[in-house]
C-alpha cells in the first residue's frame, strides 16, 4: 500500500494529469463530487470512457455551480455507451415531505474509486470538485492517494468502507434526467 499526496509539486497546483492518467487505465470508476461543471471532452475524453465502463458511476450534488446544460451532455454521451443511469444527483426532499433529521444536507464529500485491474486499486479522498478550476489548480485544492492491492490486509478496510460509503452516497441520489434540468434549478 502507498500513500501520496496530490499535488504531487505544490508549484503546480494542477492534478489533471495524474486523474487523466488514472482514467486510462482503469478497468471502472466511482466517484462522487459536490460540483460538476466539466464538459464530456475534459481529460481529452478519458473520463467519458472510464465513464462508459461497466460498474462506473459518479454522484454531483445538485446545487451550484453544478452546470446542468453540461451535465445532460454527459448523459446523452454516455447514454450511448450504457443502458444504465452513470451520473446520479443527491437532490434533497423538501423538509415539508420529510423530517429536518431524514433530510440530506449538501453532498461534499469528494472521492474517486478506481478498480485498475487484478485487485489494484486507487482511492481518492480530497477537496478536488469535477471542475477546471480545481482540477487544473485555479484553486488551492489538495487529495490523498491510496494505492494498493484488495489482498493487503492495511488496505483491505479502506477499500471496503470507501465502496460500502460510495454505495450509501449513491442510495442517497437519483439517476440525473435531462427531463427535469427545470425541477433541478
Amino acid at each position: 500500500m502507498t500513500v501520496d499526496f496530490l499535488p504531487a509539486v505544490a508549484t503546480s497546483r494542477s492534478i489533471a494529469s495524474e486523474f487523466k492518467a488514472a482514467l486510462q487505465t482503469c478497468q471502472s470508476v466511482t466517484g462522487c463530487v459536490a460540483f460538476w461543471t466539466l464538459a464530456p471532452d475534459a481529460f481529452g475524453g478519458a473520463l467519458v470512457s472510464a465513464l462508459s465502463k461497466p460498474g462506473s458511476s459518479v454522484c454531483v450534488d445538485f446545487q451550484k455551480p453544478t452546470d446542468f446544460e453540461k451535465l445532460t451532455a454527459w448523459h446523452h454521451q454516455l447514454s450511448f455507451a450504457r443502458p444504465d443511469p452513470v451520473v446520479h444527483l443527491c437532490v434533497r426532499q423538501s423538509t415539508t415531505l420529510r423530517s429536518e433529521q431524514d433530510s440530506i444536507g449538501l453532498l461534499h464529500t469528494k472521492i474517486w474509486l478506481f478498480d485498475l485491474g487484478d485487485g489494484q486499486y486507487d482511492v481518492w479522498v480530497g477537496s478536488h470538485n469535477a471542475t477546471r478550476s480545481a482540477m487544473e489548480g485555479f484553486n488551492l485544492e489538495g487529495t490523498v492517494r491510496v494505492s494498493g492491492h484488495a489482498s493487503e490486509p492495511e488496505f483491505l478496510p479502506l477499500l471496503e468502507r470507501v465502496g460500502v460509503y460510495l454505495s450509501y452516497i449513491r442510495e442517497q441520489c437519483r439517476p440525473f434526467n435531462p427531463n427535469d434540468v427545470v425541477l433541478y434549478q
